[in-house]
């Protein structure tokens, strides 16, 4: 309340007033409802989200203030979307009095979505009062990357040919890159075991491969497996797989890799064909006894690599010449052994030719190992034409 008089500047001189009867002014101020505050900072599910659970963080709004000498008031919110992936939820979210936060993720869910979140007061809006504020509340689903694997084991079939070759096949399926979309995705393959060749034993770690398999990669879009293998190379390569991104947002990314899978490739043996060479392709034989001539077959292989252990028994068939001829025909790497592993890389000829015959015959020879025929393998060499000229030689003439 004020009290209000008026003067001028006539002066008080022979009993004059310049100042005017008081009057009392009183000044009501009238209360206006302040707006509340709060504080909403973004939440981060650290955490693979369990699909179609319930969230509830309680107290994550916070500093909810109704206002200066507002105290009595309650203060209540409603959350509308605002921005991002509002289809993450299936329910909410909801936000409490006390700043309680609940929601439900849909299935699989990840990502980002931001929310309008508006704060009520109940002090009204007379007078040009505010009852309101509205804020932000961001929520992250920070799903760890996952996938599975269409089988543990990848067979593949060792190369037969002269140069290495590509291959390529679906390996992984049900791929979740996380927040950050596919283009982020990334599958990262460490070699953790080897058997190369099969005879070998495992080794960790794996420093060399071999040459067996190289620039092994999965593809994050499509699931395919792919690399190159090497020539006559064969055994078992397991790798340690994980997929990763540049999710974790808010979680220090820990939430950027996925957890680790072991996926092995295994590249099947295939029997490659023995081979050899004939030191001559014509040999003289008396006729009669059993003889024998070293070193017929040379430079004697089993195959392929890793094929050492393979045995060889040479087979032959007459192409040409009388009937008869030789009573009996072997080539051998030891004696008296028709199957062996030839570790010297030669063969002797032991041939018994009928009695009282003579000629020429041609005989088809090959090799064959013990490697069988599985996968398309082959165990049988190429044909080498051995050409055999049984000479006479003078007989004793007999009588009774």
């Amino acid at each position: 309340t004020y009290t209000v008089t008026a003067a001028d500047d006539g002066g008080v001189d022979r009993g004059g007033e310049d100042t005017s009867r008081a009057f009392n002014w009183t000044l009501y101020v009238a209360a206006v409802n302040d707006p509340p505050t709060f504080s909403s900072p973004t939440i981060y599910l650290c955490e693979d989200p369990s699909d179609g659970d319930t969230y509830v963080i309680e107290h994550h709004v916070t500093d909810i203030f109704p206002g200066w000498f507002e105290e009595d008031q309650t203060v209540a919110f409603s959350v509308s979307p605002q921005s991002g992936d509002t289809a993450l939820f299936t329910a909410g979210p909801f936000v409490d009095g006390d700043g309680t936060v609940r929601f439900k993720l849909a299935p699989t869910a990840f990502g980002a979505a931001t929310f309008f979140l508006t704060g009520y007061d109940d002090g009204g809006v007379a007078r040009l009062g505010v009852a309101t504020t509205r804020e932000s509340l961001t929520i992250i689903a920070n799903r760890r990357p996952s996938f599975s694997l269409l089988a543990p084991v990848v067979t593949l079939v060792e190369l037969s040919g002269a140069e290495s070759a590509a291959f390529a096949v679906r390996a992984v399926r049900d791929v979740v890159l996380g927040p950050d979309g596919s283009e982020n995705g990334t599958f990262v393959l460490v070699a953790v075991l080897a058997r190369i060749p099969s005879a070998r034993p495992w080794s960790a770690p794996v420093n060399d491969l071999e040459g067996l398999v190289a620039d092994v990669a999965i593809d994050a879009d499509t699931g395919m497996l792919s690399g190159s293998l090497g020539v006559l190379k064969y055994g078992q390569v397991v790798f340690s797989v994980s997929l990763s991104n540049a999710g974790g947002e808010g979680c220090s990314g820990g939430y950027s890799a996925s957890l680790l899978q072991n996926l092995t490739i295994d590249v099947l043996t295939v029997n490659h064909r023995p081979s050899f060479d004939l030191a001559f392709s014509t040999q003289l034989v008396a006729e009669g006894a059993r003889q024998t001539f070293p070193d017929i077959a040379i430079n004697i292989a089993k195959g392929g690599w890793g094929e050492e252990s393979q045995t060889v028994e040479f087979e032959y068939t007459i192409l040409e010449g009388p009937p008869g001829l030789l009573e009996q025909m072997s080539i051998l790497c030891e004696a008296d052994v028709l199957s062996s592993a030839c570790v010297s890389g030669t063969a002797f000829l032991q041939v018994t030719p009928a009695a009282h015959r003579w000629g020429t015959t041609v005989v088809g020879v090959w090799a064959k190992d013990d490697g069988g025929v599985a996968r398309g393998g082959n165990d049988t060499s190429a044909v080498l034409n051995l050409t055999i000229t049984v000479q006479s030689v003078n007989s004793a003439q007999s009588f009774r």
